[in-house]
């Protein structure tokens, strides 16, 4: 790992680099599609992939360590629909051709799990921190009950900044908080940012993962110096 990457507490990144409104924003208007993940990786220690970039398959993964050195890392969206043997061997392959620059997965549950899904979780825990990011109403009992049950304590859930579900990010060796916002407010920004930092310890990875159509790069920067006064 990079002596950029232990200089922070929390890691700042967005949900994919492939976004044309960043073209002239972010990105030279003249850099070319394979040259922009480099280019992310000079500015932001981390990237959520999306689950479509998968189907780019192995030359593309080949291209994006070609392109770039040690930044960023990566978090591994899982596509919801793999869940048959096959197809989960071939996608863990994939990361696998990532080395140890994946930091873990992440297994959306837009439903309340049922006993397949808890099998998929459980497989994909033995090989990478899991962090499962759910809305369904129980899930923070549910997911209690699944870690005791299994006692996995390789799964997080995933936290997107309510004060009330701050304890989301206790679990697990990989924190993930998703902010879905172009208009944080100083103050909430700064609590979103501490109570990432809370998280910090030695063997724990706390990301702080910015989404939207496309991220919000000002939000991202925000985060950042909020971070770096605290």
């Amino acid at each position: 790992m990079s002596t950029r990457l232990q200089e922070h507490t929390i890691l700042i990144g967005a949900y994919g680099w492939l976004h044309d409104e960043w073209l002239g924003e972010f990105y030279p208007e003249d850099l070319p599609d394979e040259w922009q993940l480099g280019y992310y990786g000079n500015e932001f220690p981390v990237v959520l992939v999306p689950a479509e970039y998968w189907a780019a398959g192995a030359g593309a993964i080949a291209d994006w360590l070609e392109e770039t050195d040690d930044s960023p890392r990566f978090i591994c969206e899982w596509p919801v629909q793999v869940q048959d043997e096959e197809s989960i061997d071939k996608l863990l392959a994939l990361f696998a051709k990532l080395g140890d620059r994946v930091m873990g997965i992440l297994l959306g549950m837009d439903d309340e799990p049922d006993e397949k899904v808890m099998a998929l979780a459980t497989r994909l825990s033995q090989h990478y921190a899991l962090c499962i990011d759910a809305r369904w109403g129980t899930y923070q009992s549910v997911l209690e009950q699944f870690i005791e049950r299994f006692h996995n304590k390789n799964i997080s859930l995933c936290w997107h900044g309510e004060v009330e579900t701050a304890s989301n990010m206790s679990t697990g060796k990989l924190v993930v908080a998703r902010i879905n916002s172009t208009e944080l407010d100083p103050k909430t920004m700064r609590f979103i940012v501490e109570e990432c930092i809370k998280q910090g310890k030695p063997d724990r990875d706390v990301t702080l993962i910015f989404d939207g159509k496309p991220p919000s790069l000002q939000q991202m920067t925000n985060a950042g110096v909020i971070r770096d006064l605290l």
